[in-house]
């Protein structure tokens, strides 16, 4: 009997968080996203003797989404796995459920809102701030997002400072990643043609030997211009401040996009280029390494994920990316979009054969090409190839050999059910 008045307890508080006369709204919605992937060279050179990985993944997710006229929250909970990570009947598992998303948002007046918990931070682009989409995991940050909206304008401030542990005095912070991390971002509209924005980041990583907090900091403006089927964006960001082992920093980014769509068909045009180090320049004692922090890089440079992690995946030495795409859409339904991409060194790294001498600073092509189509408004599917070319060069920073064929397949379908919709509260 006590269990049968707790459920109706229960029930009877979910139709009241329901009811109308409440004047909020609440929704319950899914995703179930799993993928395949046959690998014969995705992110690392395929090396002669290696045979093919085909892996199937998965995320799964629930989100409850509760909007009042007070505040909005949303909790995300989402289980991300490899298909056969886990015996069956097995007591463990080694994938797990996690907290993807799980903010508040507190509406202050008309203008304020301050947000809080675990949350996804994305501006612009992506180049900076994204939240990695393409990945099962996904990125997200437990951080507090003071926001601010008036006639156009968009004000961000925003902060996080992690441990690893609840202490009673200070350790080490033992997670790859920031210790603190503050922001600001600021973005106007001009007659919805034009858009800009600026944003600077503070970045603080300590030093695991004495936990000193080192700071730096990443300031620049994005600008996005849209008129009649011409779209164009620009972005430069300069970095300065010092990394974890005490270097100083002074690197900067330059991107540049201009796209045409004419009727169903959209071309594309485009080049990065992100500094680095010159290995040759005796007495330069700064990094010139730029570092794209928490971007979604693999939006931008390349699907096969050679350069996620810019300063590693390029030796310190910066990158060049020059990029040409096309995009056709058939019906309302399907679109094949293909791009390709030239890779370059940003700058001088020397041939391990030959040390006073430079490597070629090209690594290579890549083309990418995805066909989705829209089965259902809750129901997307998606197939796509791409293949490397790579250079002796690229052979060099990823230690492998450019002798096999490389290619990365894949094929994914994703359903975004929503599961329960209460009623508008503006209805």
């Amino acid at each position: 009997m006590m269990k049968k008045y707790i459920v109706f307890t229960l029930l009877q508080l979910l139709l009241l968080t329901f009811s109308p006369a409440l004047k909020a709204q609440f929704v319950l919605s899914g995703e179930i996203r799993p993928r395949l992937e046959i690998n014969n060279g995705y992110s690392k050179l395929f090396s002669p003797g290696l045979k093919t990985a085909v892996i199937f993944s998965q995320r799964s997710r629930l989100v409850a989404e509760y909007d009042h006229k007070i505040f909005t929250t949303k909790i995300s909970i989402q289980d991300v796995r490899i298909w056969g990570d886990e015996a069956q009947l097995s007591l463990s598992d080694p994938a797990g459920i996690s907290l993807h998303e799980a903010w508040a948002k507190l509406k202050m007046g008309e203008f304020f809102t301050l947000k809080l918990g675990r949350q996804e931070l994305v501006y612009d682009d992506h180049r900076l701030m994204g939240n990695v989409e393409w990945a099962q995991q996904a990125r997200s940050h437990d951080a507090i997002v003071l926001g601010f909206e008036k006639q156009g304008w968009t004000l961000n401030l925003g902060g996080a400072y992690n441990n690893d542990n609840f202490d009673l005095s200070k350790t080490p912070y033992t997670i790859a990643g920031y210790r603190a991390l503050s922001y600001f971002w600021v973005n106007k509209t001009f007659k919805d043609k034009l858009q800009m924005s600026i944003i600077g980041i503070a970045n603080g990583v300590e030093n695991a030997a004495d936990t000193t907090l080192y700071f730096t900091g990443t300031l620049g403006p994005h600008l996005q211009f849209t008129s009649n089927g011409f779209k164009a964006n620009a972005t430069f960001y300069y970095q300065f401040g010092k990394l974890n082992s005490g270097t100083s920093v002074n690197a900067f980014m330059a991107a540049a996009t201009a796209s045409y769509t004419v009727k169903k068909t959209k071309i594309s045009v485009g080049a990065d280029y992100l500094s680095g180090n010159n290995a040759f320049k005796v007495g330069d004692a700064k990094s010139r390494t730029f570092n794209t922090l928490y971007a979604t890089n693999h939006k931008f440079y390349g699907f096969m994920d050679y350069f996620i992690n810019i300063p590693a995946h390029t030796d310190g030495a910066g990158l060049l990316d020059i990029q040409l795409g096309v995009q056709g859409k058939f019906g309302d339904k399907s679109t094949l979009a293909i791009d390709g991409h030239y890779f370059m060194l940003g700058n001088d790294l020397p041939d391990p054969e030959n040390v006073s001498s430079a490597l070629a600073r090209g690594l290579g092509g890549e083309i990418d090409a995805v066909y989705s189509y829209k089965i259902h408004e809750m129901v997307d599917f998606f197939v796509g190839w791409s293949v490397l070319l790579p250079t002796e060069s690229l052979g060099v920073i990823n230690s492998g050999t450019k002798g096999r064929f490389n290619n990365w397949a894949w094929t994914m379908i994703t359903f975004k059910p929503v599961f329960f919709k209460s009623k508008d509260k503006s209805e």
